[in-house]
């Protein structure tokens, strides 16, 4: 009897040992199934459609705005006159411009919270672009004209 449960314990454990390398056979090829699907994958994507390198960018394009602003609100166009001043900032809002149509193109693959982030980055860069505009550039003074038509 003792025989019978030691042949049937060694067989147990056999057993055991089998399905332990199969699983640990089934393991490693469904890494590396994984491993291919991913190169497969990395291959397959758009560099331009890299969600990272595309906030990399767009941090350094805001960066680079707003050190445009702040030396241009910090000179106080001292010496620049006010055609200098408004190529200056229409300048800044066309570069604004562009990174709002960048961002635009690049919804698609960006994460929502990732693009309504950006989208108030660059609102609040406009809106500082409006209020360095206000304090730079005197406001046209308001007249009534007389349009003579000529008949």
């Amino acid at each position: 009897m003792a025989s019978v449960m030691q042949d049937s314990s060694n067989v147990v454990a056999s057993k055991a040992e089998q399905m332990g390398k199969r699983l640990a056979a089934l393991d490693e090829a469904r890494k590396a199934d994984v491993a291919k699907r991913r190169q497969e994958n990395d291959k397959s994507l758009d560099p331009r459609e890299n969600v990272g390198k595309f906030l990399s960018e767009e941090s350094a394009a805001r960066a680079d705005i707003s050190a445009r602003l702040d030396s241009l609100s910090s000179a106080g166009g001292g010496e620049a006159t006010v055609g200098e001043i408004q190529k200056l900032l229409s300048a800044i809002v066309t570069t604004i411009g562009e990174a709002e149509q960048r961002l635009a193109e690049s919804t698609y693959f960006l994460p929502g919270y990732d693009s309504r982030t950006c989208n108030a980055h660059l609102a609040a860069l406009r809106e500082r672009a409006r209020h360095v505009s206000s304090l730079l550039v005197p406001r046209k003074k308001f007249s009534f004209s007389k349009n003579k038509r000529r008949a």
